[in-house]
C-alpha cells in the first residue's frame, strides 16, 4: 500500500466526504475486501497499484478472474466499484469522483 490510511481519512473527510472505511469486506461471506469503502452508500474504492509493471498480481489469468467474480458479487450485492492508481487517491479528480458517485 503506497498512501498513509490516516492522511486519506482526514482528507476525505476534509474535502466533505464522510469517513472512509479501509479494507472492508463488503461480500457477505466472502474474503474479498474492498480497499476504501463507504458501507451506508455502498461504494468502494479500489486502488490498482502495479498497473504499469511488467508483472503484476493483477495481471495474471487466475488474478483478473478472482477479479472479476468480486466485480460481479459487488454489483449481485448492490455495491459500486470504482478505481484509482494510487498516485490519485488523494487528487481532487478522485474526490469530485467519488461525491458525484454519492451525490453529493
Amino acid at each position: 500500500m503506497k498512501y498513509n490510511l490516516e492522511i486519506v481519512r482526514a482528507y476525505y473527510v476534509q474535502q466533505g466526504l464522510p469517513e472512509p472505511v479501509f479494507e472492508y469486506a463488503f461480500i457477505p461471506g466472502r474474503k474479498f475486501r474492498g480497499d476504501i469503502c463507504w458501507p451506508e452508500q455502498r461504494l468502494c474504492l479500489e486502488v490498482q497499484g502495479g498497473l504499469w509493471l511488467p508483472v503484476s498480481g493483477h495481471k495474471s489469468g487466475v488474478s483478473i478472474k478472482r477479479d472479476h467474480e468480486k466485480q460481479n458479487l459487488a454489483v449481485l450485492n448492490d455495491w459500486r466499484i470504482l478505481y484509482c492508481e494510487p498516485k490519485e487517491v488523494c487528487m481532487l479528480e478522485t474526490v469530485n469522483m467519488l461525491k458525484k458517485a454519492m451525490g453529493l
